[in-house]
């Protein structure tokens, strides 16, 4: 991040020397959201977000020095592949020895909302109507909210019956019910790489006025910090015998990131339309 900053002075004071404008900034985003890597046992299911934020740009012939504070919300998700939770050697209300206890998982998705501050450090050029930026942005991700959903049933197989038991509640064959638990995360930090390529086009002012210029370009940030949360818990756990079994809420979820099931590194990808608006002041020339 220093590095970036530091590497970009040298061009921002020789640019300087042949006049420059000062800008305020002021820029909206949208787009979608997505998880990039390896998901064992699941897949990423496409999200969405936005981002508004105000700054400062410096204008030098062609060079551009953008820095700010915005706030983004992305909504990220992961869909977990249905399966079965099996447990073997029990005796049913009536005492009746219950070959396979098994509980049906599906439709399980888990959704990741995020709030976060970023300051953008970019910088780039502009040609007549061309233009693009790169650098990275610093979030800090002030409310993280996870929610694992999915829907469960459970189901008895008897060696003296062909079919199992189900939608027996009073003897804990539960019908099809939905789970969800929810869970706030401490504050955190990530860093995204980014890049905008766009059009620029300057929009008409009266004589001595501020120049205004209007931007429309295609973004992508690319955290690269991991967001898993290495940990030793079941992405499920049932309880272990059926006399533990009271209600199909028994049944215990953790969200993909924060469970065994996540060992692989996970980064989030947000891309889509920018749209940036400029209030500019007089270019100033040096004396010759």
């Amino acid at each position: 991040f220093f590095i970036l900053l530091l590497s970009v002075l040298p061009f921002a004071v020789s640019a300087k020397n042949d006049g420059g404008a000062h800008c305020f900034v002021l820029w909206g985003e949208g787009g979608v959201a997505n998880y990039i890597g390896k998901t064992s046992g699941a897949k990423a299911a496409i999200g969405g977000g936005g981002a508004l934020g105000l700054g400062y740009e410096y204008r030098a012939n062609h060079f551009l020095l953008q820095t700010g504070l915005g706030a983004r919300y992305t909504n990220t998700g992961l869909k977990i592949n249905d399966g079965n939770y099996d447990i073997f050697g029990q005796f049913d209300s009536e005492n009746w020895e219950i070959q396979k206890f098994q509980y049906r998982e599906r439709d399980r998705r888990d959704s990741y909302n995020q709030v976060a501050l970023q300051i953008p450090v970019l910088v780039g050029a502009h040609f007549d109507v061309f233009y693009f930026l790169v650098g990275a942005k610093l979030g800090v991700n002030v409310w993280n909210q996870t929610k694992a959903e999915g829907k469960y049933r459970t189901l008895g197989y008897y060696d003296e019956f062909i079919d199992p038991f189900e939608n027996m509640d009073n003897h804990k064959f539960f019908t099809e019910g939905t789970i969800k638990n929810t869970t706030t995360n401490p504050l955190s930090i990530n860093v995204a790489a980014s890049a905008e390529v766009g059009a620029e086009f300057n929009l008409p002012a009266q004589r001595g006025s501020a120049n205004r210029y209007l931007r429309v370009a295609a973004f992508l940030d690319f955290n690269i910090l991991d967001d898993t949360k290495k940990s030793n818990n079941a992405l499920i756990t049932v309880p272990a015998t059926y006399a533990g079994i009271s209600k199909l809420q028994d049944v215990k979820q953790v969200d993909y990131l924060h469970s065994s099931a996540a060992t692989n590194p996970l980064r989030q990808l947000f891309a889509g339309v920018k749209v940036t608006f400029l209030i500019s002041s007089k270019v100033r020339y040096n004396c010759v």
